[in-house]
């Protein structure tokens, strides 16, 4: 059996696993840019790829000592974060502005 068929068979055989690992992961482990200036951060840092930029930065800050301006957020609360921040940004959008009438949103109260 070769290495590649190895591999996915332990991903079958493990798939549940796997995915606990992850969600566990990912609900301990969600680090947040306090100034919004993620992206900035992880150009200066030379951090890029889309699928493995969160454990790269993870693993820069990390290595940096876990500088300031960091925060550790659970993922609803880092998507919750991001939701308002871009709703923010269309709101300085004029002509979205007045099409939501007074210029604030409907905010869900669930």
């Amino acid at each position: 059996m070769s290495t590649k068929e190895y591999h996915r068979q332990y991903r079958e055989d493990n798939r549940e696993k796997r995915r606990k690992w992850n969600r566990d992961w990912i609900k301990n482990n969600c680090i947040d840019h306090i100034n919004d200036d993620g992206a900035e951060d992880r150009k200066k840092r030379g951090i890029s790829g889309r699928v493995s930029a969160g454990i790269n930065a993870y693993e820069a800050l990390k290595r940096d000592g876990y500088p300031e301006g960091y925060q550790v957020l659970c993922a609803n609360c880092n998507l919750k974060k991001e939701q308002e921040r871009k709703r923010s940004l269309r709101l300085e959008n004029t002509f979205y502005a007045q099409r939501c009438g007074k210029g604030v949103l409907p905010v869900c109260q669930t």
